[in-house]
């Protein structure tokens, strides 16, 4: 099916200035300064406004350049994040498979809808207005999820992880009645912008209807991250810091980690636009195929501190972050971006217009935060484990985790042509 889509836009490409060629003149763009090339408007006072009409002709011709501006009220899929905190009964330790365990923190990260904007413009560069060149700029700002729990006089709150050396559960103690008191806080985020830059080549036109071929450099960009710290104070257990046993009282040991995945989509796209224009209203149907390479940049970092009444002490790495050390993995996939959007417009001035619209955007071959974090480690690698050792061996990241994204959403907006 993909190879049919794709041996169409070919196909189009290829045939266009032939049928640019074969136009007969009836069918042929309206010349610079012809009347019947302004439609119903020129004559009709309900479509006067502000701007003088001078201005559509400053290179000759029709109205030459438009800008867009609309409200982007999106969807995008949810993430799913593996088990980061659990509470216990006290005597428990919150590890997984437990019957007594309770998830604090994981599975899916969903947001409901993501409102954002996208602005956009564009440029006939010749009278006729055959071809041309356009951009937009999408984005859906950050969205995030954040947790906070505190241990204090509630049994066991707890970070679990699974322990390659026993080759069972096991979990940090955060907070367990009679032997510390600590608390944990997590914040999940995630982030989508694009920018699409090309030209548009008019290849058939008629009185209602135009027929137009797109091409464009596309870049995407998904961005997925984590932090999760806690804090623990001795309330008669023993506190461990890089490799010994915390003897001051007062002292507290801190653990963060910190994930962050990067996606950057780069290629090309091509696909046909319709349009219909009537009168007033019209509507419009775009469809593109894009391929590309994914670029996918997971980076692990974390920290585990000694605070005491004489200072701050700081080691790498965290908890999780300890299964292989602060690093950055890098992948390429071969990519896919198919997308489909569909415009109904209304004419509320010669040079207004309101628009409203669905989209729908898939892009294969995309890795997502939650399936990449590492949650099997030595606890030999974590300084704050009774066993650490600062020379064990760090384990070796494998590839990628691969999935697919999609966004779909409605837009609402205006559009400006001089």
């Amino acid at each position: 099916m993909l190879s049919r889509l794709i041996g169409a836009l070919v196909l189009a490409v290829s045939f266009s200035p032939i049928a640019r060629a074969q136009w007969p003149e009836s069918m042929m763009p309206e010349t610079a300064g012809s009347s019947a090339s302004q439609g119903v408007y020129a004559e009709d006072p309900m479509f006067s406004d502000a701007l003088p009409r001078d201005l559509s002709g400053l290179f000759g011709g029709p109205s030459r350049f438009w800008l867009t501006g609309e409200y982007l009220l999106g969807f995008t899929p949810s993430d799913s994040l593996p088990v980061l905190a659990t509470s216990a009964p006290v005597g428990s330790f919150g590890t997984l498979g437990a019957a007594d365990t309770t998830v604090l923190i994981g599975g899916e990260q969903k947001f409901d809808s993501n409102s954002g904007f996208r602005f956009g413009g564009g440029l006939w560069l010749d009278s006729c207005r055959a071809y041309g060149v356009e951009w937009s700029f999408s984005l859906l700002p950050r969205q995030s999820k954040s947790y906070d729990f505190s241990g204090a006089n509630s049994g066991v709150l707890a970070r679990p992880f699974f322990d390659t050396a026993l080759a069972v559960p096991n979990s940090r103690l955060v907070s367990s009645n009679g032997g510390f008191t600590g608390n944990l806080a997590a914040t999940y985020d995630s982030l989508y912008w694009n920018l699409d830059v090309g030209g548009v080549v008019r290849v058939l036109e008629t009185s209602e209807f135009s027929l137009e071929q797109t091409f464009h450099a596309r870049h995407f960009s998904i961005e997925d991250r984590l932090r999760i710290s806690d804090r623990s104070s001795s309330t008669g257990g023993t506190l461990f810091f890089n490799g010994g046993a915390v003897g001051d009282p007062t002292a507290s040991v801190a653990v963060s980690d910190s994930f962050t995945m990067l996606n950057r989509w780069y290629g090309g796209a091509a696909g046909l636009r319709i349009n219909y224009n009537p009168g007033r209203f019209g509507l419009s149907v775009a469809v593109r195929l894009g391929v590309g390479a994914s670029t996918q940049n997971l980076n692990i970092d974390g920290l585990t501190t000694l605070q005491t009444a004489s200072g701050t002490t700081a080691v790498a790495p965290g908890l999780l972050s300890a299964s292989t050390g602060s690093i950055t993995v890098k992948e390429t996939k071969l990519s896919y971006a198919p997308e489909v959007r569909i415009r109904a417009s209304y004419q509320l001035t010669s040079r207004i217009s309101a628009t409203v619209g669905y989209e729908y955007l898939y892009i294969s071959d995309i890795a997502r935060l939650g399936s990449n974090i590492p949650t099997r480690l030595n606890p030999i690698n974590a300084p704050s484990s009774q066993n650490y050792l600062t020379t064990g061996t760090k384990a070796t990241f494998g590839n990628l985790s691969q999935t697919d994204f999609w966004l779909h959403g409605l837009t609402v907006g205006l559009s400006l042509s001089f």
